[in-house]
């Protein structure tokens, strides 16, 4: 049986928080001491607040890599299996800024689909691999059972 993690996420604010906060240290943890500096690329926020929605929840832009990850977090659909999907996408968010690729993963929060979201950032970000090795590891990895 999938674990899910936060599933109330869509509805506490609080909860939602929690998770944002989840994915940084998450990421934090896994660039340990690689030193690779991230910050926001997508404005999640309308007329000054934060859009509770979950796409993306959370958002991390590479400029040494000039990649991105963008996760999106969808509410569980009541099916009681890993839900983890994942694509590479070419993202222009300025109009005088240079298009870069992000990894976008779309998931149902569980302990399984998070391990497969970190495997898929671990490669894309400190593997650094390639749009077309990344699509390979996506079919990959989203076809494992962990």
């Amino acid at each position: 049986m999938v674990e899910l993690l936060y599933s109330t996420f869509l509805e506490d604010k609080r909860v939602y928080n929690l998770v944002r906060a989840s994915w940084k240290r998450s990421l934090d943890r896994m660039l340990g001491e690689n030193q690779i500096e991230y910050r926001p690329y997508l404005n999640q926020y309308q007329n000054g607040k934060l859009e509770y929605d979950g796409n993306p929840i959370y958002n991390a832009f590479f400029p040494s890599l000039n990649k991105a990850i963008r996760i999106i977090q969808v509410a569980d659909d009541g099916e009681s299996q890993v839900d983890c999907s994942a694509w590479i996408d070419s993202i222009k968010p300025e109009e005088d800024k240079e298009a870069f690729n992000e990894l976008v993963v779309d998931i149902v929060l569980s302990k399984e689909s998070k391990k497969m979201a970190e495997e898929l950032i671990k490669h894309w970000i400190l593997d650094d691999y390639s749009a077309n090795d990344m699509k390979k590891a996506i079919s990959q990895i989203i076809q494992l059972d962990i």
